[in-house]
């Protein structure tokens, strides 16, 4: 069977839309948990319409949708909350989820073998080609959560009986529209006699032109995350870019029929901040617009240019101008909306052109990796390179070992190597079991490291060289040992570079100061040029071709699936500007000048404990005391910085684009400047805290 691409030609109306975008100055990427735009909360009024376009007006509880990038992106959080809703039955269920998928695509994408109905790699999980089968295990013992993927030959009876059979046993029920067509779709819903817990849609939203998906949850579903300490468990860096959101309002507008009543509230969210965040609210979010007014992110942007915001904040008449040092999470290279993108790609557009052939030949140049797979997101990108290693694994060297501290994604897979993700409790298990994380900074680091490696069943070790949590690099020490026993022992290593590759250090890949050689590297937020969500995993051939060998078919998917050609010219196109720009150069040059003068200010001013700084990312440890009041100080700190002209994370994390200059690192310390001579520490504890 052919390879599926999820994707195909991009249209000229799309074309029309970045260009748009681009020409009007809109922050496509924004804030990486969710902005809170127009935009998201018009498709999750829509989306809940559309849900309750046959049921009786008691029913009419509201949906909450979390947008994704890609249906198995969506899928997969979809299990996440379901499994979370269900976390105080688990005795019971142990976390089982039923899937049942006549196409076996979700099969093919979480490697199952021939004949398997469950697999390591998503464990507890059990996927059924027939609704007959699937609704034989519902009966026979209880379950945490149950999903039916539509195709055209779906049975409404059965799809009925499971569905009552889930609401009697307390079993989640999702429907998966994502392998059917939007008029198939509008047709469900206008017959559609049982309600779900779940719905989940794919890259028909964008007519197979944008990464995309989302998972819409009932009120009742969402209790998990409906509160501050878990709003953003699960978040995604593109997820809720305008670019995808504005192709999906005008899908679902051109493919439904809508009341005009429904169309009229849609207007009135661009033109009202209150009937925005009340159905960006209802519909997405009920925690973010208070969370955001807590961090100073409850504002309206007004323009988005190169390393700048124009904001205007609740309450305000005047609008503001920020230096973002946030840069939609670390993708800013050239900044929002790069003046050349209209002239140099999108006019210049070709749709029979092999933009992903030219984007593999490039980056092999540049890298000397001679294989690469596609990926709609950093976490699709390591959940690539972390299918590539265990299909090239013997049995037995299945175990993976991963540092804490390491991020890379909230993807099932992906989430087993980002361990601070899982604390305290793993709401989401059953998880991929054979994982061990190791203190990379602490005193048995060496010991157990080498414990592990020698035991034989180490497959793959997978990190961040430097951590995007607090931009500490893994110890030489241990790097050596990984380095000097690969041969003898027969592991892969695996290096995420989304978040400080690409020269956001300094170097191509931040791993570049070791001698360290990896057989996987994972990119995406540097090829964005902030305007297309993308992602590469970088492959050495010994192990791909390994991989092939054990499993022809899985590679050649991985190869087909999340190749997109408009977003291939746009990142081969930020490549080549990198060089001519001699951005590399810039973030040395502009490196230096930034923590030379921030190192001078840690001396002047108590209230700085250090600043963690590598390249163009650095994080502040302000004096502070671990209390339960922690993160409304963080919260205190980031406002203080926006009333000095600086946007950043309320972590305290800044990672500005790469074309910063001198002028605007000057800015940046004067903001710093302000901020660490406040004491506000002393201010917070005295209850002046902001508004």
């Amino acid at each position: 069977m052919t390879p599926t691409n999820l994707f195909g030609a991009t249209s000229k109306e799309t074309i029309d839309l970045l260009e748009r975008l681009n020409r009007e100055k809109k922050p496509i990427f924004l804030i990486p948990a969710k902005f809170i735009s127009a935009e998201a909360a018009q498709v999750g009024y829509l989306l809940n319409t559309i849900y309750h376009a046959n049921r009786a007006p008691e029913s009419m509880d509201s949906y909450k949708s979390f947008f994704c990038n890609s249906r198995y992106e969506a899928l997969q959080g979809a299990i996440k909350i379901a499994r979370h809703r269900q976390w105080n039955r688990y005795e019971q269920h142990g976390g089982k989820v039923l899937i049942c998928d006549p196409s076996r695509a979700v099969n093919d994408y979480f490697l199952f073998q021939s004949g398997q109905s469950e697999n390591p790699i998503l464990p507890g999980v059990e996927m059924f080609d027939s609704l007959e089968e699937l609704e034989q295990r519902l009966s026979s013992a209880p379950v945490a959560a149950c999903f039916v993927r539509l195709d055209n030959t779906f049975e409404p009876d059965g799809l009925d009986r499971i569905g009552q059979q889930c609401a009697r046993n307390q079993v989640q029920f999702g429907i998966d529209l994502s392998e059917i067509t939007l008029a198939e779709t509008a047709d469900f819903f206008r017959n559609a006699n049982t309600g779900a817990d779940l719905y989940i849609w794919g890259e028909q939203l964008t007519n197979e032109e944008i990464p995309f998906g989302v998972f819409s949850m009932s009120d009742d579903t969402y209790k998990p995350w409906n509160n501050f300490e878990n709003c953003l468990l699960h978040s995604s860096t593109y997820s809720g870019n305008l670019l995808a959101l504005n192709r999906v309002k005008q899908v679902l507008t051109d493919n439904f029929q809508w009341p005009a009543e429904v169309l009229r509230t849609c207007s009135e969210m661009e033109t009202s901040r209150e009937i925005r965040n009340k159905h960006f609210s209802a519909h997405i979010n009920p925690n973010l617009e208070e969370l955001y007014g807590f961090a100073g992110y409850d504002f309206d942007v007004q323009e988005a240019s190169g390393c700048y915001l124009t904001v205007r904040e609740r309450g305000e008449e005047q609008s503001r101008v920020l230096l973002d040092c946030m840069s939609g999470g670390a993708l800013g290279v050239f900044g929002y909306n790069p003046p050349d993108l209209p002239t140099a790609v999108l006019s210049k557009h070709d749709h029979f052109h092999d933009y992903w052939r030219d984007l593999t030949v490039e980056l092999e140049q540049l890298t000397g990796f001679e294989f690469a797979f596609p990926a709609v997101s950093g976490a699709t990108a390591v959940e690539n390179g972390m299918f590539t290693a265990l299909l090239a694994q013997d049995a037995g060297k299945k175990k993976i070992i991963a540092f804490d501290n390491n991020y890379s994604g909230k993807l099932l897979l992906p989430l087993v190597v980002s361990p601070l993700e899982m604390a305290p409790s793993h709401p989401f298990s059953p998880l991929y079991q054979q994982v061990v994380i190791i203190d990379a900074f602490g005193k048995d680091a060496e010991e157990r490291l080498l414990s592990e490696i020698r035991s034989g069943e180490v497959g793959l070790v997978w990190f961040e060289y430097t951590r995007g949590m607090d931009g500490r690099s893994i110890p030489d020490t241990l790097i050596d040992i990984i380095a000097q026993h690969r041969e003898t022992h027969g592991y892969y290593i695996g290096v995420d570079e989304i978040l400080m590759g690409l020269y956001r250090t300094g170097s191509l890949f931040g791993h570049h100061r070791t001698a360290l050689r990896p057989d996987i590297v994972t990119l995406s937020k540097g090829l964005t040029y902030m305007s297309f969500p993308i992602g590469v995993t970088l492959v050495r051939s010994n192990l791909y071709h390994r991989a092939e060998r054990n499993a022809s078919r899985a590679i050649a998917g991985m190869r087909a699936r999340y190749i997109n050609q408009l977003g291939s010219h746009i990142a081969l196109h930020c490549l080549k500007r990198l060089h001519e720009e001699d951005i590399p150069g810039n973030v040395k040059r502009q490196s230096r000048y930034l923590q030379d003068r921030l190192l001078r200010l840690v001396d002047e001013y108590d209230s700085v404990d250090h600043i963690e700084m590598n390249g163009l990312f650095f994080r502040v440890y302000p004096k502070i005391p671990m209390t339960e009041e922690m993160w409304n100080y963080f919260f205190f700190l980031t406002r203080s910085w926006q009333r000095a002209g600086v946007f950043l994370l309320f972590d305290m994390r800044l990672t500005p684009s790469l074309c910063i200059t001198e002028k605007e690192i000057d800015t940046l310390v004067d903001s710093a400047r302000e901020v660490f001579g406040m004491r506000p520490w002393d201010v917070f504890r005295a209850g002046n805290t902001p508004k």
